[in-house]
């Protein structure tokens, strides 16, 4: 139903102003993206990983 309404959206832009809309919304969604994670997740830190030995016992 979303993709529906995206695709006659983007039908519309198009026709009515070109593809140069299209391109700046598509050039400025991988910042916005980054802008929006570093909002929500202010501190990334790596995950420390514990590797334990494991045994295989065989009866």
């Amino acid at each position: 139903m979303t993709s529906m309404v995206v695709a006659a959206l983007t039908g519309y832009v198009v026709a009515t102003f070109g593809y140069k809309p299209m391109f700046i919304f598509a050039s400025c969604s991988y910042l916005i993206g980054l802008i929006v994670i570093h909002l929500v997740l202010p501190a990334l830190r790596p995950i420390e990983v514990v590797h334990e030995r494991v045994s295989a016992v065989v009866d």
